[in-house]
């Protein structure tokens, strides 16, 4: 008998009014779990978007499941599990796999086998899409405001939006205070932190604990184009329509004063090393610092963390070793690009199945308009009961209704087992690019994404490998470069990362 975990999740930003709440949801499949003799051995509940991967609650759920404390989840749609790639993914790999034996909703029905999984994939598309459309939507929105010089979002502080036409105004409060935020730092007599003071002696405070505003606070004003009548909006400069709070003479004489006190504090500019800020010690684990003696740059710890007894160790030795390990993670360049050719026609594979299954889909349909036409024949001609027609009428028109969303559904989801080998492929060619070429700046950069604990111990380097890197090591040892596909394929499909 499987044994399901019911999983609820309502976020607190959804826009959607039809998905229910939390206790309602719990409810519902309390009552499903009764009726039908389900055994449940805990319930999960979450208030967090699914359109990223990383929900706690959800990820131990999933981990549970496959250390085997159930084998089914309970949740009211599959919308609720995932509206990302990832967490799909994840959930499909799982039922592949057979840990997750089987999954129950209230309004969604699925089984099992390969066409409940393919359908299942689709109801998570759909949801994916959802998520998506709604952020462009936004976005659009947003975007044709600032076009007609509108500002599209919270008033900043010194304004206030009118709800009537979506635009901002003066704060009466608030506006003087900003002009005299620009009047007196202009003069170049006071700096932020004495502007900060002053503000708060006159009655400028946080809003919510009655403090000094920060000095960062007041920069963040003194910057703001928005003040002089300009909204600013994704690197992009429209001329608003609202009434500006300080003239731009006012403005461009603030930036004036912030721009020579800047300059007229220049940092010394830092000595470069390679490795700088990368290696730890792997006898205290403190980090490692650098220094130049005699021309050569050496690392060494810092003994931040107690005794440490680890010698130097010279910046060309550690060029050798990192040379050396990098290069378990570089595939013959040949190789890489047949599995990127192979990736290639998998993905048009995808496209030519999709398209297959759009098709049978565009035929079901055409046959529930059939069936549409002959059934109002058939109750024209007087040989059906209106009460019957319209029965089966409204059977068949929610039955097309389901075709054309799985129809709209088709295509939105890619296979997560090519993405991420892609981007891994492409990471080793990049790798190999900075070797042969010599460009140690590429190679470190490679070096930080490789994993984020390196050691130094007893002068010797050691790199941290992420596990979806340490892939590459191992197709890397195969004879040819299918079996290393198939070996990086694989084995990020049961990871399910999502990349580099």
């Amino acid at each position: 008998m499987n044994r399901y975990f019911i999983y609820a999740r309502k976020s607190t930003d959804e826009a959607d009014r039809q998905v229910r709440s939390i206790d309602s949801q719990l409810n519902e499949l309390r009552d499903l779990a009764s009726k039908e003799g389900l055994a449940v051995v805990g319930e999960l509940v979450e208030s967090q978007t699914a359109k990223d991967p990383g929900r706690p609650v959800f990820n131990a759920m999933l981990d549970r499941v496959e250390r085997g404390e159930a084998d089914g989840i309970l949740s009211w749609h599959p919308d609720r599990l995932a509206r990302n790639s990832v967490d799909g993914g994840r959930i499909i790999y799982l039922l592949d796999t057979g840990k997750l034996q089987a999954l129950r909703f209230s309004i969604f029905w699925f089984e099992p086998t390969p066409q409940g999984k393919f359908m299942l994939n689709i109801a998570f598309g759909q949801s994916k899409y959802y998520v998506d459309n709604l952020s462009e939507n936004v976005k659009r929105g947003f975007r044709d405001k600032v076009r007609r010089g509108i500002w599209p979002n919270y008033a900043p502080f010194g304004y206030l939006n009118n709800p009537k036409d979506g635009t901002i105004y003066p704060d009466p409060d608030k506006a003087p205070f900003i002009r005299k935020i620009f009047q007196l730092y202009s003069t170049g007599h006071s700096s932020l932190q004495q502007l900060a003071d002053t503000m708060f002696d006159l009655g400028l405070q946080t809003k919510k604990r009655g403090r000094k505003l920060s000095p960062a606070n007041l920069q963040y004003f003194l910057t703001n184009p928005i003040y002089y009548g300009l909204v600013r909006w994704a690197g992009e400069d429209y001329e608003g329509v609202h009434e500006p709070i300080v003239t731009k003479e006012l403005f461009d004489q603030a930036q004036r004063v912030m721009a020579h006190r800047r300059n007229g504090k220049k940092k010394r500019p830092q000595k470069f090393f390679l490795f700088r800020g990368l290696f730890w010690c792997g006898e205290c684990g403190a980090m490692f610092t650098t220094e130049q003696q005699k021309g050569h740059n050496y690392y060494r710890c810092t003994r931040k963390k107690g005794a440490c007894y680890q010698p130097y160790v010279r910046e060309e030795s550690l060029k050798e070793q990192v040379l050396a390990d990098v290069k378990k993670f570089i595939l013959p360049p040949n190789w890489a690009d047949n599995m990127l050719e192979e990736i290639q026609i998998r993905y048009q594979q995808l496209a030519q199945s999709r398209e297959s299954s759009a098709q049978v889909l565009r035929n079901e349909i055409a046959a529930v308009d059939a069936r549409l036409d002959k059934l109002v024949d058939t109750f024209i001609s007087g040989d059906m009961e209106k009460d019957d027609y319209q029965r089966k009428r409204r059977n068949l028109v929610a039955a097309k209704m389901d075709l054309k969303t799985k129809l709209e559904g088709l295509g939105r989801n890619s296979d997560f087992r090519l993405e991420p080998a892609k981007k891994l492929i492409n990471w080793s060619k990049e790798l190999n690019k900075s070797v042969f070429e010599g460009n140690w700046r590429a190679l470190v950069q490679s070096l930080e994404n490789l994993g984020s604990n390196h050691t130094i111990q007893n002068k010797t380097a050691r790199l941290s490998v992420e596990n979806q890197f340490s892939v590459l090591a191992e197709a890397g040892r195969h004879v040819n470069w299918r079996g290393a596909f198939d070996v990086i394929t694989e084995r990020l499909a049961a990871s399910v990362k999502d990349g580099i």
